[in-house]
């Protein structure tokens, strides 16, 4: 909107002003004003789940799942809506590669008729029954909400007047779609409801016309269903789609994942036990922070942030310590010799590295595939999750550490390190303007007694 207002104040100050350039400058603004806001198109998806990237990727088993017709509850969609969300979202699930997507309804009674032509001896070898295969869970959903024109097309507009010679002025239209869906996901087998959650989409697009004064501009939109192509409708419904699917990935449990891709389950290997794998934090907390107490950009007390620019930040409906620039920050206290260590880290960019100093070690996270290491040794190699949980014990002699409350490395320590005061977290590679970020929270030391 700043652009907005410079335009508004430049037309201001050449109106007061004279000149045979005035017509050229109009013309530079009008053209400039189209570039900047005719086009764009902004979506907004609320709800969590994996990244599409991570989804895409996906090489491991599937599940067996089918998806039902989805009621029409909304005014403003109809049957043909419904219908095409449906094939749709068939589509995307079976692009995860995490799915057997099975097909039922209409497309099953068509299954149905290539049976038939085998019974009347049209082939030569005519289909046996029993080689369906069956859905272990069925994903149902409901549209509860489909507004094209959401607030109105003429809502938050703005009218920039065009000088008394031309008459009339420039009128900048926001245009903005929301659509919204409840999807359940449901075991064939037991009835049982796994997940049920609601998922939205939304989007929003700028409209540049001109009023009065005669001059034409406006956009022009296609007839008939088509009319969704190419406005912010199309972009809502693609985002609503994408955050269904993530919800369905992140909601169907990892049992159900038993299946290779040519259908057959795949064999249960033995499991292999261990020595301890679940984190057990310490039993006397030493220092904990969550930033809570805190108000959105202030910066936390006692901690020395040097030359780092840092501020407390609110996301996914928590508290954050968030990295602005590149440095450290460090907080002092003594850190007992038994002791653990937790903190929660969201990390969104590849190309950002953060880092934990304390009591002599250094764990760090980032860089090719999240990487997560160890006084310089990698001890996992990738790690898919944007937000995850470091978890660090040292008891008895050994460190082990954990990720998301599962061990992924242990080691016995041969010499004992000069011992260091304090816990210092420090990020590499920050560019705010490019999701290049660094956050965290939910940090915890307790010792062990």
């Amino acid at each position: 909107m700043s652009f907005v207002k410079f335009i508004y104040g430049m037309v201001i100050y050449l109106r007061k002003g004279g000149g045979k350039m005035r017509i050229l400058i109009y013309s530079v603004a009008f053209f400039l004003i189209s570039l900047n806001l005719s086009g764009g198109v902004k979506t907004e998806v609320k709800g969590g789940g994996p990244s599409a990237e991570n989804v895409v990727t996906y090489k491991g088993p599937k599940a067996r799942i089918a998806v039902g017709r989805f009621k029409v509850k909304a005014a403003k969609a109809n049957r043909e809506i419904g219908e095409g969300l449906r094939d749709m979202l068939i589509d995307a699930l079976f692009r995860t590669n995490r799915f057997i997507v099975l097909e039922k309804g209409e497309s099953l009674r068509e299954l149905e008729e290539e049976f038939e032509f085998g019974k009347e001896g049209w082939t030569k070898k005519p289909l046996k029954k029993g080689t369906f295969e069956t859905a272990d869970i069925i994903v149902v959903g409901a549209i509860t909400a489909f507004e094209p024109d959401y607030k109105g097309s003429g809502g938050g507009g703005i009218f920039i007047p065009l000088p008394w010679k031309f008459g009339g002025g420039i009128n900048i239209k926001k245009k903005e779609a929301y659509i919204a869906a409840t999807i359940r996901l449901i075991d064939v087998r037991t009835r049982r409801i796994i997940k049920s959650v609601k998922v939205e989409g939304y989007a929003s697009q700028h409209k540049v016309g001109i009023a009065g004064g005669g001059i034409p501009g406006k956009i022009v939109l296609g007839a008939g269903f088509s009319k969704y192509k190419n406005t912010p409708m199309e972009k809502a419904v693609m985002a609503m789609i994408e955050n269904a699917v993530n919800e369905i990935v992140k909601g169907v449990p990892s049992e159900y994942y038993r299946y290779l891709a040519n259908g057959k389950k795949k064999e249960e290997e033995e499991e292999i036990i261990g020595g301890e794998s679940l984190f057990k934090p310490g039993n006397k907390v030493v220092f904990e922070e969550d930033f809570s107490k805190y108000g959105i950009g202030d910066i936390p007390e006692n901690w020395d942030t040097g030359d780092t620019s840092v501020e407390v930040a609110k996301y996914k409906g928590e508290k954050w310590l968030r990295f602005l620039s590149d440095g450290k920050v460090f907080y002092g206290l003594d850190i007992p010799e038994n002791f653990s260590l937790e903190f929660k880290i969201y990390l969104p960019s590849s190309e950002t590295v953060a880092s934990i100093i304390f009591d002599g070690s250094e764990i760090s996270i980032g860089g090719e595939g999240r990487k997560i290491s160890y006084n310089g040794r990698v001890v996992k190699k990738s790690v898919d999750e944007k937000i995850n949980k470091i978890s660090f014990m040292k008891k008895d002699g050994i460190v082990r550490i954990f990720l998301n409350g599962r061990k992924i490395y242990q080691l016995k320590i041969k010499e004992e390190k000069k011992r260091e005061k304090g816990l210092s977290f420090s990020a590499d590679g920050i560019d705010t303007e490019k999701r290049r970020e660094c956050l965290i929270t939910d940090i915890k030391l307790c010792g062990y007694k």
